[in-house]
Order: structure tokens, then C-alpha cells, then sequence
């Protein structure tokens, strides 16, 4: 069973405008296109089949949502 966890979900969680927010989570999803375009299919879905968000990151990824966000945090920065 995937623990899940409360997550931050709006801009001012992140002490964030809207406008930097809904963009750094547009980059955030297409870095799951990057890892793999077939997976990121994959997982909307299993999400449009009505499994739950975390799950199916688990289930397709392998991985939970940190780790998917620690990668893309070091694929930025090795972008420079």
C-alpha cells in the first residue's frame, strides 16, 4: 500500500506568485515526459481510470513523488 502524505498545493504554500508556481509545475510534468513519453502516458491513465495520483507514480514510475522532484531538481541543475 503507497503511504500517502499531505501535500503543499497552492502558490502561497511555496511562498510563490501563481504565475511562478503554475510554471515550475508545468516544467515539473514535462520532465515525466522527458524520463519516459510512454510511462507519462501510462500514468494519465491510470489516473483517468480513476487510481489515485500517488499510486500511479508508483506504479508506472517506480518511484514516489520526491524522488521524482529531487531528479528534476538535479536535471535543472545540471542544465545550469
Amino acid at each position: 500500500m503507497i503511504r500517502t502524505t499531505s501535500y503543499k498545493k497552492t502558490p502561497s504554500d511555496f511562498d510563490l506568485t501563481p504565475p511562478v508556481f503554475y510554471r515550475q509545475s508545468m516544467m515539473f510534468v514535462s520532465y515525466w515526459v522527458t524520463i519516459n513519453e510512454l510511462k507519462f502516458r501510462e500514468f494519465l491513465l491510470s489516473v483517468e481510470n480513476g487510481e489515485q495520483i500517488a499510486s500511479a507514480i508508483h506504479n508506472v514510475y517506480n518511484k514516489n513523488l520526491e524522488e521524482l522532484w529531487s531528479g528534476f531538481m538535479k536535471n535543472i541543475k545540471e542544465m545550469g
